[in-house]
């Protein structure tokens, strides 16, 4: 009685894996996805510091009558 069963038992394993190993590489992926953006993000930040500087410069130079 048992080892009828046994083939669909396997069966059932093998689709939790599979299942569990398909919802580990979405997560991944999501992940990856958001490390990328979140470095978009900050690539971002740093030009707008850099051009908040040099705006601040050209403001300075003018008013300094340069």
């Amino acid at each position: 009685h048992r080892d009828l069963h046994y083939p669909l038992r396997r069966q059932r394993q093998m689709c939790i894996r599979d299942r569990y190993m398909q919802g580990a590489l979405e997560r991944k992926a999501r992940k990856e996805k958001l490390n990328e953006t979140v470095e978009e993000i900050n690539n971002i930040k740093q030009e707008m510091s850099e051009m908040k500087d040099m705006l601040r410069q050209l403001l300075e130079n003018k008013s300094n009558g340069n």
